[in-house]
């Protein structure tokens, strides 16, 4: 499930992320489907025409409709490589087909699957690119590409801006550095590192109790949960022993010229995806 050859000079440069929440229902205001929607009607503000990968097996009154409506897409001429067929609405003047389908209601099941499962892939494209890119039932594949359109950005995160546990991040790390032997990389979701740049470790951010900056030393201070079925005090004093094979990384030397854009990172991160982590500068 990727772009066709001729779209993929451009990468993605940041990725739509929404932290799941059990308490949140689907058809909610704050749910990933909708923050997505709000993503997908900005982002049809700047693009040409979107293109809909619609399965066959799913055979609602919705789909069998848009598949009967919207043209279909020649296999020459496709945007997506995809085994499922591809129809194109144009943009603005099929705006409204494309947000009918993607609704979701409260108790409306054909809905619920016709947005996640009828639909197998979703883009938006520009006259020269793409702008946005989703697999709706793969909820990390959710790729913007901001070169597409001047301020598209912007317009992308004031979208989203008052809904809780939702944020657009680089798709690259927010920050990366280097100490003695071993590499550091910060993304949307954890704290990763690698003594050779290929095989890297990860502690995950839903894990991280507190951040403390010690900026005298150059070092950020990472108080981790400890692992299933182990208190924090054995896990502590195993710790101190030396006795656990685990490398989760407490203290971290960072470099000057790095330590400012790593913390202001992990308080982002904190604010924007709702992370309970403490950020203490």
């Amino acid at each position: 499930m990727v772009l066709a050859e001729q779209y993929r000079v451009d990468e993605p440069t940041h990725q739509l992320r929404v932290r799941p929440d059990a308490t949140v229902s689907d058809a909610d205001s704050e749910s990933f489907l909708a923050v997505e929607n709000r993503v997908i009607e900005t982002a049809m503000d700047d693009g040409s025409a979107v293109h809909l990968c619609i399965e066959e097996t799913v055979h609602t009154d919705r789909l069998v409709s848009l598949r009967t409506h919207l043209p279909r897409v020649e296999e020459d001429e496709r945007a997506l490589e995809n085994g499922v067929p591809e129809y194109r609405a144009e943009l603005p003047d099929e705006r409204s087909v494309v947000e009918e389908v993607l609704t979701v209601i409260e108790g409306e099941t054909d809905r619920w699957l016709d947005r996640l499962h009828g639909i197998a892939e979703i883009a938006i494209f520009t006259e020269d690119t793409w702008l946005y890119r989703s697999v709706p039932h793969e909820t990390h594949i959710r790729e913007i590409n901001a070169g597409a359109a001047n301020g598209v950005l912007s317009a992308l995160r004031d979208a989203i801006e008052e809904i809780p546990r939702a944020g657009i991040v680089p798709d690259d790390p927010l920050a990366s550095w280097e100490t003695g032997d071993r590499q550091y990389e910060l993304r949307w979701d954890r704290l990763q590192w690698s003594g050779d740049g290929t095989r890297w470790r990860t502690a995950s951010l839903e894990g991280l109790n507190r951040v403390v900056s010690e900026p005298a030393r150059s070092e950020l201070v990472f108080d981790w949960e400890p692992p299933a079925g182990l208190g924090r005090l054995r896990w502590a004093i195993q710790r101190y022993l030396g006795v656990t094979d685990d490398a989760v990384p407490t203290r971290v030397t960072v470099p000057p010229d790095h330590f400012e854009s790593a913390l202001n990172a992990l308080a982002i991160l904190q604010r924007r995806l709702g992370y309970e982590y403490e950020c203490i500068a």
